[in-house]
C-alpha cells in the first residue's frame, strides 16, 4: 500500500466497490506522524475491513477474521517442551495436530455495517457483545415480576375475604332483620283486643312481603265442606292486581 498518510487514505477512499485492499505492517524511521495503524482505522471506519492479525481486528476496527487458537497451540508447546526436559523420548510424544482456524468477529463491527450474526460461519465467536435488557437486568426483573405477582395473589386473598366478609355480614344483617320481625310481630299480637287483631294481621302481612320482597301475600281457609276457598286476610302493592276473596 505504500507508506501511511492522508493521500493513502484519500487513494483507499477513491477505490471502486467491491476492491480489497491488503494492509502490512512494514517499520519504517522516515514515516511521517500519520502512522500506520491510525490509517487503518481510519479505513476501518469508512470500509468494511478484515484482518489477518486478531490484535488489529480487536482494537482497530476491524470487522475480524479467521484465526488460529493461539493460546491452545502454546499450551500444547509448552506441554511437548516439559516433557521433553523431563526426559521423554520425541518418538514417544504423540503429534497433536493443529485446530482448524476459527472466525472471531467484532460485535461493534457487525453492528456498524449492519451484518447479520447469521451471516457468520457456524462457530463463530463474537466479541464485545453488549449485554441485551435481558441480561444486563435479568436479576431486576424478576425480582419485579415476583413482587408484583406476590402482591397480586395479595389483593386478590384480600378481595376474597372481604367479599366472603361481606356475604357472612349480609347473611347476618338478614337473620337479625328476621328476627327483629318476628319479635316484633310477637310483641304487636300479644294482649291484642280481639277488634284490632284483623287490621293488625294485614299490617303484619305488608311487613312479611317487605322482608320477603315479594308482591303479594294472602291467608287462605278453606270451608268445612272444602267446596270454597276464603281468603280472609291478603296484602298486596298498589301495583299489583287484588285476588278474589272466595
Amino acid at each position: 500500500m505504500g507508506p501511511a498518510s492522508g493521500q493513502l487514505l484519500a487513494r483507499v477512499a477513491a477505490l471502486p466497490p467491491h476492491t480489497i485492499v491488503l494492509f502490512q505492517l512494514a517499520p519504517d524511521s522516515s514515516l511521517p506522524a500519520f502512522g500506520a495503524l491510525d490509517l487503518l482505522t481510519a479505513v476501518a471506519e469508512r470500509l468494511p475491513t478484515y484482518s489477518a492479525l486478531p490484535s488489529l481486528c480487536l482494537n482497530y476496527g476491524c470487522i475480524g477474521g479467521a484465526y488460529e487458537d493461539w493460546p491452545k497451540e502454546r499450551s500444547w508447546t509448552a506441554e511437548v517442551a516439559a516433557r521433553v526436559l523431563l526426559g521423554d523420548r520425541l518418538e514417544d510424544i504423540p503429534v497433536v495436530h493443529a485446530s482448524d482456524l476459527q472466525v472471531r468477529v467484532d460485535w461493534r463491527a457487525l453492528r456498524r455495517w449492519h451484518i447479520p450474526e447469521s451471516a457468520l460461519p457456524a462457530g463463530s465467536q463474537v466479541l464485545y457483545r453488549e449485554p441485551t435488557l435481558w441480561e444486563r437486568y435479568k436479576r431486576y426483573i424478576v425480582g419485579s415480576i415476583c413482587l408484583i405477582l406476590a402482591q397480586t395473589l395479595l389483593i386478590l386473598a384480600l378481595l376474597w375475604q372481604h367479599a366472603k366478609r361481606r356475604r357472612v355480614e349480609k347473611s347476618l344483617l338478614e337473620r337479625l332483620t328476621f328476627e327483629t320481625l318476628l319479635s316484633d310481630l310477637s310483641t304487636t299480637f300479644i294482649n291484642l283486643p280481639d277488634e284490632q287483631v284483623d287490621a293488625n294481621i294485614e299490617k303484619s302481612l305488608g311487613g312479611i312481603a317487605e322482608f320477603l320482597k315479594i308482591n303479594q301475600v294472602m291467608i287462605h281457609e278453606s270451608a268445612r265442606d272444602k267446596a270454597e276457598l276464603r281468603m280472609p286476610f291478603a296484602w298486596q302493592r298498589e301495583e299489583v292486581s287484588a285476588v278474589p276473596p272466595l
